[in-house]
């Protein structure tokens, strides 16, 4: 349990790390290392947490060659498909098949498809595979990228917000008298 916890609040992620950084304004050396920290954490963390606990949830077996295969699986396919599916759009963008005012469009098609297909050839890799997309995107110099990264932000900052408002209405009145009774206060007070 206590490695399922740690591998919960192991992620961080762009939405701690960018706020921090505008604030903080950190030498651009130590910038980009955390940027890179929390692009990376963040599909890399819930993968982690999710194999953590199906590992723990597999008491019967020996875990290990399960959550071995399933991280050496999830690495091949979202590579893969990462791999290939950026260097497709970068093509794409760069030979100008797709028109100048579809490149930010575009690019949500190909990460909606790389996160669906990757999903369905192996469980829980989507997230890698946009992440790979991502990378192999801005580390590309063929096509500029700036209108895609400037729609990128305010997506994530759109559907972020979302995220937290609607995981927060799930919470009610009565789960929090059930669950803040015990060491939960506690713990959230230490955290």
């Amino acid at each position: 349990l206590a490695i399922l916890f740690g591998s919960i609040l192991f992620v961080t992620g762009p939405t701690v790390i960018g706020p921090m950084l505008r604030h903080v304004k950190p030498t651009p050396s130590v910038t980009g290392v955390l940027k890179w920290e929390g692009i990376l954490s963040d599909p890399l963390g819930a993968l982690m947490a999710l194999l953590t606990y199906e590992t723990y949830a597999q008491t019967h077996v020996n875990p290990l060659p399960h959550a071995l295969i399933a991280i050496g699986m999830t690495l091949l396919v979202a590579g893969g498909i990462g791999l290939l599916l950026g260097w497709l759009l970068t093509r794409l963008l760069d030979r100008n098949i797709l028109p100048e005012h579809l490149h930010t469009l575009g690019t949500l098609m190909f990460v909606l498809l790389g996160f669906s297909v990757s999903n369905l050839i192996q469980s829980e890799s989507g997230l890698l595979t946009v992440t790979i997309i991502g990378i192999y995107l801005a580390n590309q110099r063929r096509v500029p990228v700036r209108a895609i990264m400037e729609f990128k932000e305010s997506l994530s900052l759109l559907l972020i917000s979302s995220l937290f408002i609607l995981l927060g209405a799930r919470v009610t009145l009565a789960d929090m008298r059930q669950e803040v009774a015990g060491h939960l206060l506690l713990f959230l007070l230490a955290l």
